[in-house]
């Protein structure tokens, strides 16, 4: 995408690490070049140039920044990314190794402020919530995968106190540690929503299709298929209560906790929304999370089939491909086809299911990628992901974007090109035109790090 210089001016103290690639930032009075992210001071508007690149900007003799080092990123290269993935995995991995964020900031060699900074612009999210996560993932696998006592697994996990371990832990799923543990062998079982969840909008947007082939929902009743084939029937309230037609509960319990996004910060967006005086976007969904994809294999059938079409016939086509590749389970309803399934597809068949050419060698090419990419995107960083998805034939930024904010549950997305996104800013701010690309960024960088939300509400807004 072209930026004015105008459009790039604006940018500048942003920091947005959209922009990175587009464009350079040559700082005249310091004789050096840096990324749009830079943390380093913000220069004076008279003192800077752009440049569409480092040779060029090398050219007009000017040197990389030592800080954000902008030689390494065009060549492909970030040490700093790939210390702190390294850390990000060994905290996932061995999560009790870390007992705060102090630690993690041990472990990468920087300051807690600096290391704050690399976890929102890689990660986006906080260091403490990063190693919170660990924690619960790790120990609810090791509750449904061995006999250990539960003070035991909140040993093992990093908490000193059992207490806090069992607080954490149904904060973050609404279940106690020992109900968890049961969920294997639940045909019926219920958990509490975070407190103020907004069930309407997520029920909105998960029924907006009558004959969805994975969810059907009827008021506050639905029956959902996961993408392992698991089916379950369910009860929407404030407590949320299971029954398991088909599977096990803890794939079922798996399945919702996703979808519904319990662990998305809210408030924290509510209260930047108010603090900018746009309480009114939030309007009446306080509390509503952004709804996430059943998987990211899911969520890339949608941004897929979604691609400029309206979205009766976005609905039809996954109908048609679901009913065509996935596993048939009763009431016309199917799972997610697998990648596997997916990758045997003949593109004519694909055409017949009124799949564009496009569209069809876009699906059988992802498909083929297989499942050995799908985890490494699923593990990645948001920065590592953006670019594997970028890098990938028929994925632009609006797609990528999409997948980062709705299948992969990352909080600061733009879906840039959006029309949806674009028309709710243009009906907020009453605007009168269209605000073109680079407005929309600018316009989008004030709700940062909640842009992911900002986008969800300005989409609510529509209707």
């Amino acid at each position: 995408m072209s930026l004015t210089h105008e459009e790039m001016l604006a940018t500048l103290g942003t920091r947005d690490p959209a922009n990175n690639g587009k464009f350079i930032i040559g700082v005249l009075s310091t004789g050096i070049y840096c990324l749009p992210s830079c943390h380093a001071r913000t220069p004076k508007p008279e003192n800077v140039r752009f440049f569409r690149s480092g040779a060029e900007a090398e050219a007009a003799g000017l040197r990389p920044c030592k800080k954000c080092r902008p030689d390494e990123y065009e060549r492909g290269e970030n040490r700093e990314l790939e210390a702190l993935e390294d850390l990000a995995n060994r905290v996932r991995l061995f999560p009790a190794d870390f007992t705060n964020s102090s630690n993690l900031a041990d472990g990468l060699g920087v300051g807690s402020t600096k290391l704050n900074a690399l976890f929102r612009l890689h990660y986006q999210t906080t260091p403490s919530d990063f190693l919170t996560d660990a924690r619960i993932r790790t120990a609810k696998t090791k509750l449904v995968n061995t006999d250990a006592g539960i003070a035991e697994i909140a040993y093992d996990v990093g908490y000193e106190s059992l207490s806090v371990f069992n607080d954490n832990f149904k904060r973050r799923t609404g279940l106690t540690p020992s109900k968890y543990r049961t969920l294997p062998t639940d045909t019926e079982f219920a958990f509490e929503l975070p407190l103020g969840y907004h069930l309407g909008s997520f029920v909105q947007t998960y029924s907006r299709d009558p004959m969805s082939p994975t969810e059907r929902f009827r008021g506050s009743h639905a029956r959902i298929v996961t993408p392992n084939a698991t089916v379950v029937q369910v009860e929407f309230a404030p407590t949320v209560r299971v029954r398991v037609e088909r599977g096990t509960g803890v794939e079922g319990y798996e399945a919702l906790a996703r979808i519904m996004n319990f662990n998305q910060d809210a408030k924290g967006f509510e209260g930047l929304a108010q603090g900018l005086g746009f309480a009114h976007l939030v309007g009446g969904r306080t509390g509503a999370r952004v709804p996430q994809t059943l998987s990211l294999l899911d969520g890339l059938i949608w941004a897929i089939a979604g691609q400029q079409i309206n979205l009766p016939f976005a609905f039809a086509l996954r109908q048609r491909l679901f009913s065509k590749y996935g596993e048939p389970l009763g009431d016309e309803m199917y799972s997610v086809p697998t990648s596997e399934r997916l990758a045997e597809a003949d593109p004519a068949d694909l055409r017949a299911l009124q799949f564009s050419r496009q569209k069809a060698d876009y699906l059988a090419g992802i498909a083929r990628l297989g499942e050995g990419w799908m985890q490494e995107v699923e593990n990645a960083s948001f920065t590592r992901a953006k670019a594997i998805l970028l890098a990938t034939r028929g994925f632009g930024v609006w797609s990528s974007n999409y997948i980062l904010m709705r299948a992969l549950g990352f909080a600061d997305c733009v879906p840039l090109g959006d029309t949806g996104l674009t028309a709710g800013l243009a009906s907020f701010h009453s605007l009168e035109s269209k605000p073109t690309l680079g407005e929309i960024e600018e316009l989008m960088m004030q709700f940062a790090p909640y842009r992911s939300l900002a986008t969800y509400h300005l989409w609510q807004s529509l209707k």
